[in-house]
């Protein structure tokens, strides 16, 4: 969860409170009031009640509660017994009404029965989201009736890796329809299976929740829209798991993590960017990996925008069954990036020839790493290819290479945009020499422009 900030919504706040008189606010509506309340952080709308006398006491009913320990003055340990005092009265003075919205964000330890009584609290006052982003000192059960509940947006992080999420209410649920989790272990029947089953879920983010007795990891989610799996379900490469995916509604899927396993999706026909990153498993001989890598990338076939590590890129183009079985994977792509380090220009031209409706290239590089050039290429490619980017460069002789490489290759391109690292952005020298060069190349393409953000 992002840390709340209300520094504006104060000093709205007060040059209203400065500005107008006090029967002025005092005449707002109670509505407004709350609207107002909602951009608060609890701490600053109890100390608003000063400026008039109807707000003294309207904090008590406002449906909007955000605890932020960062509003909260230190030492840490007494910054943290301060916030966990001042929630304790809260929820303990406040009138008998409904929650709309219940934050926590607290980057300090907290006892696990402290935020289970606070979850529960929230939950019998029939809250419509609920927001966690806090540590627990020890593992620790939620609330049974957590997805049982009323509410409709649920977003979890809990940085213990013990949080067990309850296995019999979260198989089904008919009214979420946002639900983030963080840092759980995943529920697990008799036979290693788990299923998350919900008919009206729309948005679904998984994050470092994991269980190694998983053989089997499915959802099913009829209107999903976008799915994210970001390094979670297993932790380990010891035994493949099957990870099935039932989402025809789905317009977004990001994966991030290990390849451990296989992977079936059924028909996909909304989805339009896919952003995957799996790490390779050496564990795994090559026939299955290219099996595994064939069925999820024609998966996904019907992408507009895809994001892939350079490898899975090579795999495509060595791979003789995804050729001969698939001969018009991402017949609808336009926009790619690729995650690498070392891209051989054979492999990425290749690529480029077998999917001639792409019109945008990126290249990325993860943070310390640099792009290296490892051929060179010598034919000018005619393709709809029109923009190139490199993110980030840090200037050196293997990228510039790579930069040559490609504005002599592609007749059609319009456009190479160069985004320096913060390093290279900062040493003046470098980055003018670097700029020269790159500027005075020869281009296959007259109209081609060179930018540099």
């Amino acid at each position: 969860m992002k840390k709340v900030k209300s520094n504006n919504a104060v000093a709205l706040v007060v040059a209203t409170a400065t500005a107008t008189p006090d029967d002025s606010i005092s005449a707002l509506p109670d509505c407004i009031i709350h609207q107002i309340f909602s951009f608060l952080d609890t701490k600053l709308l109890v100390q608003s009640s000063i400026l008039s006398n109807r707000w003294r006491y309207l904090w008590k009913t406002t449906p909007f509660l955000n605890f932020n320990l960062d509003f909260f003055p230190k030492p840490k340990k007494i910054n943290r017994n301060r916030f966990i005092d001042f929630v304790d009265r809260v929820l303990h003075l406040r009138e008998t009404c409904n929650i709309h919205m219940f934050k926590l964000y607290c980057e300090e330890k907290l006892e696990p029965g402290r935020l289970s009584t606070w979850v529960a609290v929230a939950l019998r006052w029939n809250v419509q989201e609920l927001w966690v982003d806090s540590f627990a000192i020890s593992s620790f059960d939620l609330p049974h009736n957590l997805f049982t509940s009323d509410v409709k947006i649920i977003k979890l992080r809990l940085d213990v890796f013990r949080a067990i999420l309850p296995s019999s209410s979260i198989c089904s649920n008919g009214i979420i329809r946002s639900l983030e989790l963080s840092m759980f272990k995943l529920p697990e029947n008799s036979c290693g299976k788990f299923t998350f089953s919900f008919p009206v879920l729309k948005y679904f983010s998984i994050y470092c929740c994991t269980n190694r007795s998983l053989n089997e990891f499915t959802i099913s989610a009829p209107l999903l829209e976008k799915l994210e799996i970001l390094f979670g379900v297993s932790d380990t490469y010891e035994s493949p798991i099957k990870i099935n995916i039932s989402t025809p509604k789905l317009k977004s899927f990001s994966y991030r993590g290990l390849m451990y396993g296989d992977y079936f999706f059924e028909n996909l026909p909304a989805l339009v960017n896919a952003d995957i990153y799996i790490d390779q498993n050496a564990r795994l001989n090559t026939d299955l990996v290219d099996g595994y890598v064939t069925r999820l990338l024609t998966a996904i076939d019907n992408v507009k925008k895809l994001t892939i590590p350079y490898w899975l890129v090579k795999s495509i183009v060595d791979s003789p069954s995804m050729r001969e079985t698939h001969p018009n994977l991402f017949h609808k792509l336009r926009w790619m990036k690729i995650w690498t380090t070392i891209p051989f220009m054979g492999t990425i031209t290749s690529f480029i020839e077998r999917f001639p409706h792409l019109e945008t290239l990126g290249l990325s590089t993860r943070q310390g790493m640099r792009l290296q050039a490892t051929d060179e290429g010598d034919n000018r490619i005619n393709s709809t290819l029109k923009t190139i980017e490199i993110i980030p460069t840090e200037g050196n002789e293997d990228e510039v290479k790579l930069l040559e490489n490609f504005l002599k290759m592609f007749i059609g391109l319009k456009q190479l945009i160069i985004m320096p690292s913060e390093s290279l952005a900062h040493d003046k020298s470098k980055m003018v020499t670097f700029r020269e060069k790159v500027l005075n190349f020869p281009r296959a393409s007259s109209s081609a422009r060179i930018s540099f953000h």
